[in-house]
């Protein structure tokens, strides 16, 4: 807080604009949309009372926005939001990059990446910043579910 606003006296349009924490070009704007704070004119400028700068920010205070939630499930057997998965743990194996995994599984990249994007069953997979990355023993695991859950494999119809 300034001297000026703790001795009471008026403010100029640039301690206002610093009391408000504007700068002054945006507070004079605001002045002439007829929507910033209530002002006096002494002399040849503006000046301001705190008490008026102090109502006129409580009259327009937002809250502040809450953070974003994660954008969606992390991509695994169970489908919990990302904020309630805890961290891979650091025994389980070395963390592989997504062209890595489809290296691994035998599948193009994108199928990959469309498989999470869709959640059409795809691997357990962990977020590390923006990138997507996987274990090997994640995708053991989801190649042998999927084997089990694979129809026999043959021609045709099984006779009756």
């Amino acid at each position: 807080m300034t001297e000026s606003a703790r001795t009471g006296r008026l403010l100029t349009l640039d301690e206002a604009a610093d009391y408000v924490r504007l700068k002054p070009k945006t507070l004079r704007n605001k002045l002439y949309a007829g929507t910033g704070p209530r002002s006096y004119h002494v002399g040849a400028g503006r000046q301001f009372r705190v008490a008026d700068l102090d109502a006129w920010i409580n009259k327009h205070a937002v809250p502040a926005k809450r953070p974003r939630p994660p954008p969606g499930p992390v991509a695994g057997d169970d489908y919990r939001p990302a904020s309630t998965v805890s961290a891979p743990p650091a025994t389980a194996g070395p963390l592989i990059s997504l062209e890595d995994a489809a290296a691994y599984i035998k599948m193009k990249p994108q199928s990959l990446r469309n498989m999470l994007s869709a959640r059409r069953d795809p691997p357990r997979s962990y977020l590390v910043g923006n990138r997507r990355r996987f274990r090997v023993a994640d995708l053991d695991a989801w190649i042998s579910r999927r084997a089990s859950d694979a129809p026999p494999l043959g021609r045709g119809h099984p006779r009756t």
